[in-house]
């Protein structure tokens, strides 16, 4: 089932790299392409501005709020205020449960491309896959505001942030639980692969690799 932003189905094709793998969104759909790869986000012709700001909001939920087994595509977090952050999902002061989620396509003009998550939310995602998101901070994930999320069993790959974090971006007082996650093939200035200041990470038998910082 896919969760679209893309409320008139106009998005064109946009591809990056996963390794050597070419991956392409188009209109929701994924898979693998012989296009060149460039950097996720509009491309030439790309209309976007009837996209949605959040595909998916989760305010003061308590964890029998789940989403299991979709697809979240084609959010555009480029408005004011909270606006700009969280494409795919934006969390403030909740606590819902994600299973099985694949998070692609989506941006953010500020904070998580894929995921937002601030003011105290303490999200539990499992098994949740994270490509060719972008945002100038945590171009999968971006956690801020005092945050707790869980992430267990997750894939973040082919994200791209302007400046921070490529894959996941971790500020100020938040602490953010990682186990038997896989990062690969995401870009950003600093931290390809996480980025993190002033705050608590707990990263347990998991892997990154071919992350790239210094410039998507």
């Amino acid at each position: 089932t896919i969760l679209s932003g893309d409320l008139k189905d106009d998005d064109v094709c946009r591809c990056t790299t996963h390794g050597t793998i070419y991956l392409c969104t188009v209109n929701g759909a994924f898979g693998s392409g012989a296009r060149p790869p460039r950097a996720p986000g509009p491309g030439p012709g790309q209309e976007r501005s009837d996209n949605s700001f959040h595909v998916v909001s989760a305010a003061k939920v308590d964890p029998s709020a789940v989403l299991d087994g979709f697809i979240i595509t084609g959010g555009t977090a480029d408005g004011r205020g909270s606006h700009d952050d969280g494409g795919g999902l934006i969390v403030r002061d909740g606590r819902p449960t994600l299973v099985q989620c694949r998070f692609q396509g989506n941006t953010a003009d500020r904070r998580g491309g894929a995921v937002y998550c601030g003011f105290y939310g303490s999200p539990t995602l499992v098994n949740c896959e994270f490509i060719a998101n972008s945002a100038a901070r945590g171009g999968a994930v971006a956690v801020d505001e005092g945050a707790r999320p869980a992430l267990a069993n997750c894939l973040m790959a082919a994200n791209v942030a302007r400046h921070s974090g490529g894959g996941l971006d971790v500020g100020r007082d938040c602490n953010v639980s990682l186990v038997h996650g896989t990062l690969s093939a995401n870009q950003a200035n600093r931290g390809g692969g996480i980025h993190v200041r002033g705050a608590t990470l707990s990263v347990m038998n998991s892997i990154l690799w071919a992350n790239q910082a210094g410039g998507p």
